[in-house]
C-alpha cells in the first residue's frame, strides 16, 4: 500500500481521494488503513460542507472505515461479556435447582 504523510496540498488531497477508490486499498492491513484514514480525516476537516469535494471525501472516509471494520477479528462467544454472563447465569440456575432437588 502506498504510504501517505499529511501535506496540506490540493495535489495530495486529490491523490488520497483517488487512492481511496483504488483496488489496491483492499489488500492493505489494518494499521496501514488507520494511518491512511488519519490523513483523509485531516483533509476532510479542511473542506467546507456543501460541495462535491466534501461529499466525495465523506464517502471515502466511510469506505475506509468500513474496510477497517472488516479487518477486525470477530470475537468468539466466550470473549463477549454477554456470553460470559449468560454462561454464569446458566451454571447458577442449574446449580440452584440441583441443590434444591437434593434438599427436598
Amino acid at each position: 500500500m502506498k504510504q501517505f504523510e499529511y501535506e496540506s496540498t490540493t495535489t495530495q488531497m486529490d491523490e488520497a481521494l483517488e487512492y481511496s477508490r483504488s483496488p489496491e486499498i483492499s489488500t492493505a492491513n489494518k494499521e496501514e488503513l488507520e494511518k491512511f484514514l488519519l490523513v483523509l480525516r485531516r483533509h476532510f476537516s479542511e473542506i467546507l460542507p456543501g460541495n462535491f469535494r466534501y461529499q466525495s471525501y465523506q464517502g471515502a472516509v466511510q469506505h475506509i472505515e468500513a474496510l477497517i471494520a472488516t479487518k477486525r477479528p470477530e470475537k468468539q462467544w466466550y470473549e463477549k461479556p454477554l456470553g460470559i454472563v449468560s454462561l454464569g447465569l446458566l451454571i447458577a440456575v442449574i446449580g440452584g435447582v440441583t441443590v434444591w432437588a437434593i434438599t427436598q
